[in-house]
């Protein structure tokens, strides 16, 4: 119930309005959360609020921001065995690029990357402060095939623990990894 409940306020906020989320554990099933450009997803804190989700690999990341997305004091958990991103930006699953996204105090934990960008056509640009990726594969991947896509995520004080390997057994565990992009 409290999943549901947390999808529903990411529906329809408007623009510069905060979503805070108390205390307790959100379990969302299979469901992703999209958060709209100029809107702030905040919880209680890591540990206080956590999000939970079994979405897999047709459906990629967990938590998707929009431009100029704040999200900050929560934990995510990718609670699958297989693919699973908790924050990111996936354009295979229809997602678009994003800019000026700042991520603060969120732990990210999950079987595959931490914090994902695959974007081929659009930008994305991301600041990551005080954050905890625990991940059995990539902490941080970035990715783009067009030469003419320069992506940015700036990392500031951010703690990166890899306990491979993936159950997707899809290769060797590495803090970051990028192609052609700048971490």
């Amino acid at each position: 119930a409290r999943g549901t409940a947390l999808q529903l306020a990411t529906l329809s906020p408007t623009a510069n309005s905060t979503i805070k989320i108390p205390p307790g554990v959100y379990a969302l099933g299979d469901n992703q959360i999209v958060i709209p450009d100029d809107v702030a997803l905040v919880g209680s804190g890591i540990g206080a609020t956590k999000i939970t989700s079994t979405r897999g690999i047709t459906t990629s990341v967990i938590i998707n921001p929009g431009d100029r997305a704040y999200l900050a004091n929560f934990t995510v958990e990718a609670v699958a065995a297989e693919i699973q991103m908790p924050i990111g930006i996936d354009e295979t699953t229809g997602d678009t690029g994003a800019t000026g996204i700042i991520i603060e105090n969120v732990k990210m934990i999950g079987d595959y990357d931490g914090f994902y960008v695959y974007h081929d056509n659009q930008v994305v640009e991301a600041i990551l402060r005080n954050c905890i990726m625990e991940t059995k594969y990539d902490a941080v991947a970035i990715t783009t095939a067009a030469s003419s896509i320069v992506h940015r995520v700036d990392l500031y004080n951010c703690r990166i623990v890899i306990a491979g390997p993936s159950a997707s057994g899809l290769g060797v565990s590495r803090g970051m990894t990028s192609q052609k992009d700048t971490i």
